[in-house]
C-alpha cells in the first residue's frame, strides 16, 4: 500500500490542476472487416494481443453441485441475441451492441451505502442504435459512477488514468461520468484507436483462459469470475476512489477500492498482419536507416522512446530485409548476404540471433513476406533471370518454388493484393507499365496497366486503409507532370494522385507513420537525410532529419526495387 500511496501522491501533485483524464496507453490497429457483421474482425493493443469481436453465444451446463443450471457466457450475449443459437449476422441476427473487450469493477462504498462502478469497453454498435447494415461504428468507453458519501473533491484512479471531480455533492450517482471515443462516420473504425483503452486488461494469473464449453478458444478472462488483472500502462491495476473533504489536496478519505475485475475478450486465433518497420509495436512505421558501410541500423521509435542504433550486417553484399520473423508483432533486424545466400536475423522477442541459407545466386533478390499467412515473415528470394520465387514457409511446410515474372524489366512487388492475409507474388514490368499479380487465395492471376514512364518506381501499399495492397507508382517530377504519386485504391475508389517530392535525390518511403491504418506518402532525400512525411490523417507534411550519409538506405519499401 505504501507504493500505491506514493504513486497517488505523485499523480495528485502533477495533475490536480487538470480536470481531464490522464491517459498513457492505446490500441494500435484493427483488422479487416468481417463480412458477416460489417465490423473489424479484431483490434490489437500495444503488447501484441489481438481480440476478435466476441460472438460466441452462451451455453447452459449442469451445476456439478446439483444447483440450478449454469449459463456460461464469455461474450456477454445472454438474452440479447434476437435468434439465440443462430449465427450472428448483420442485419439478420445481431444485438445492437457487441464487444471486443470489456472490464468492469464494482465495489461497495467503504463505511457507507451504495457503490462505486467502473465500466470499460471496446464496443461495436450502430450509429442510430438500430441494427442496420452500413451503420456500424466502434468506440472505447470509460464510465465512472460513484454514490458519494461525503461532500468534497474526488479523485478516481483506474487502470487507464486519473479523473478529478471537484465540488461533489453527496448523493446517488453524484459522480456520473462517461467518455466515449471513436464514434464517427459509420464504417470508419479508426477513431477507437485514439481512445483511453490499451493495453487490454487481462487476468494476471491463469492467462490465457480456456473454457471447456468453448473448445479451442482462448480468452483474456472469464467474465463470471472477478479476478486480479494486469495490463495497466501506468501500473494501476485497481479502481480507487478518494475524497478531499477539507480542500487541502490530501485526499485523506478512502471512499472505495478494489483490484478485482470482471474481464471479457476472445483472443484472435488467426495470423496477424506483419507490420511495416514497426520496431516498437505502437502501430506506426518508424523512421529507420541502414548504413551500408558500417552495418549499423538507426531507429527513431515512433512511440517516443530514445533513438538507438544496432550493429548488424556490414558486408558489402548485405541487403537489409526487416520483417517479423518471430511473430511477436515487432519488426526484426535482418540482412540478406547475397555473396553466400545467408539470412541473418535478430529476433525482437529476445531469442538468439540466427542465420539460414536461402538463395545465393547472383540474380537473387530478397522478398521476405508472409506467404503462408501465419503472421511471420518467411525467407524468400526472387530470381530475376528466371522469374522464379523460392520460399521457406515459417509454418514448417515444405520450401517451394513458383514461376512468376522473368522479364528483364520485372521488379518484384509482393503484397497482400487479395486480402487473405498472405503475401502474393507480384511483379511490375517497367517496359510495359504493367502489374502482374498471382493471388494466393487461388483467384485468377491478373494484370493491371499502371505506370510505364521510364522513371516510374513501384510503391505498393495500403493507401485506402482496407488492408489490401494497392497498386501505385512514384514518378519523379518532370516538366510534363504536376503530380508524382499515382495510386489505384483496392477499395474501388477512383484512382488519385498526390504531389510530394520529385527531386533527383528524393526516394519514396511510404508507411503508416500516423497509425490511422492508411499508408502515408513520404520521401527521403538521399543528399540531406531529410524525410518528408505527409500523414493521411492531416495531410500536413512534416520533416524528420535522419540519415544523409552516402551509404544510408532508408527502410520501408526497400529492397523491392
Amino acid at each position: 500500500m505504501e507504493r500505491k500511496k506514493l504513486l497517488i501522491s505523485m499523480i495528485v501533485f502533477v495533475f490536480l490542476g487538470g480536470f481531464s483524464q490522464i491517459v498513457y496507453g492505446a490500441l494500435v490497429s484493427h483488422g479487416p472487416i468481417d463480412p458477416e457483421t460489417g465490423f473489424p474482425l479484431w483490434y490489437r493493443d500495444s503488447t501484441g494481443i489481438a481480440l476478435q469481436l466476441c460472438t460466441e453465444q452462451p451455453v447452459t451446463v449442469p451445476d456439478p453441485l446439483g444447483g440450478p443450471d449454469i449459463v456460461v457466457d464469455p461474450c456477454l450475449l445472454d438474452g440479447v441475441v434476437p435468434n439465440p443459437g443462430q449465427p450472428i449476422t448483420v442485419p439478420g441476427n445481431s444485438p445492437d451492441e457487441l464487444f471486443w473487450w470489456a472490464a468492469d469493477a464494482i465495489t461497495p462504498i467503504i463505511g457507507g451505502t451504495g457503490s462505486a462502478d467502473l465500466i470499460l469497453a471496446l464496443e461495436a454498435a450502430f450509429a442510430q442504435e438500430n441494427v442496420v447494415d452500413g451503420d456500424q461504428i466502434s468506440f472505447v468507453r470509460v464510465r465512472i459512477r460513484v454514490d458519494a458519501p461525503v461532500a468534497g473533491n474526488y479523485l478516481v484512479i483506474h487502470p487507464y488514468g486519473v479523473n478529478f471531480f471537484p465540488n461533489v455533492t453527496p448523493g446517488i450517482r453524484a459522480i456520473n461520468f462517461t467518455e466515449d471515443v471513436g464514434i464517427g462516420a459509420p464504417g470508419d473504425f479508426r477513431g477507437a484507436l485514439n481512445g483511453k483503452i490499451g493495453p487490454f486488461l487481462r487476468w494476471d494469473t491463469d492467462y490465457p483462459v480456456s473454457l471447456p464449453e468453448f473448445s479451442g478458444m482462448l480468452f483474456v478472462g472469464d467474465p463470471a469470475i472477478e479476478h486480479t488483472v494486469t495490463g495497466s500502462p501506468i501500473g494501476t491495476n485497481f479502481f480507487q476512489v478518494l475524497a478531499d473533504t477539507n480542500g487541502d489536496g490530501t485526499f485523506e478519505t478512502l471512499v472505495a477500492f478494489t483490484d478485482l475485475f470482471s474481464v471479457m475478450g476472445k483472443i484472435f486465433g488467426g495470423a496477424l498482419p506483419i507490420p511495416k518497420n514497426d520496431f516498437d509495436l505502437d502501430g506506426k512505421t518508424d523512421v529507420v536507416i541502414y548504413r551500408g558501410d558500417t552495418g549499423a541500423w538507426y531507429v527513431i521509435p515512433s512511440s517516443g522512446a530514445a533513438p538507438y542504433g544496432v550493429g548488424w550486417g556490414g558486408d558489402p553484399t548485405d541487403v537489409p530485409t526487416p520483417g517479423d520473423y518471430d511473430g511477436d508483432g515487432k519488426t526484426d533486424i535482418a540482412v540478406y548476404r547475397s555473396s553466400n545466400g545467408g539470412w541473418y536475423v535478430i529476433p525482437s522477442s529476445g531469442a538468439a540471433p540466427y542465420g539460414i541459407g536461402w538463395g545465393g545466386e547472383a540474380t537473387d533478390v530478397p522478398v521476405a513476406g508472409d506467404y503462408d499467412g501465419d503472421g511471420k515473415s518467411d525467407v524468400a528470394v526472387y530470381r530475376t533471370d528466371t522469374g522464379a520465387w523460392y520460399v521457406i514457409p515459417s509454418s514448417g511446410a515444405e520450401p517451394y518454388g513458383i514461376g512468376w515474372g522473368g522479364d528483364v524489366t520485372d521488379v518484384p512487388v509482393p503484397g497482400d493484393y487479395d486480402g487473405d492475409g498472405k503475401t502474393d507474388p507480384a511483379v511490375y514490368r517497367g517496359s510495359l507499365g504493367a502489374w502482374y499479380v498471382l493471388p494466393s487465395s487461388g483467384a485468377t492471376p491478373y494484370g493491371v496497366a499502371w505506370g510505364g514512364d521510364p522513371n516510374d518506381i513501384p510503391v505498393p501499399g495500403d493507401y485506402d486503409g482496407d488492408r489490401l495492397t494497392d497498386i501505385a507508382v512514384y514518378r519523379p517530377t518532370s516538366l510534363t507532370n504536376i503530380m508524382n504519386w499515382y495510386i489505384i485504391p483496392s477499395s474501388g475508389r477512383l484512382p488519385f494522385a498526390y504531389q510530394l517530392g520529385g527531386g533527383l535525390d528524393d526516394f519514396p518511403v511510404s508507411g503508416d507513420f500516423d497509425k490511422d491504418g492508411i499508408d502515408d506518402v513520404a520521401i527521403y532525400n538521399r543528399l540531406t537525410g531529410i524525410w518528408v512525411i505527409a500523414p493521411s490523417g492531416t495531410g500536413i507534411p512534416y520533416l524528420v532529419g535522419w540519415g544523409g550519409e552516402p551509404s544510408d538506405v532508408p527502410l520501408t519499401l526497400w529492397p523491392y526495387y
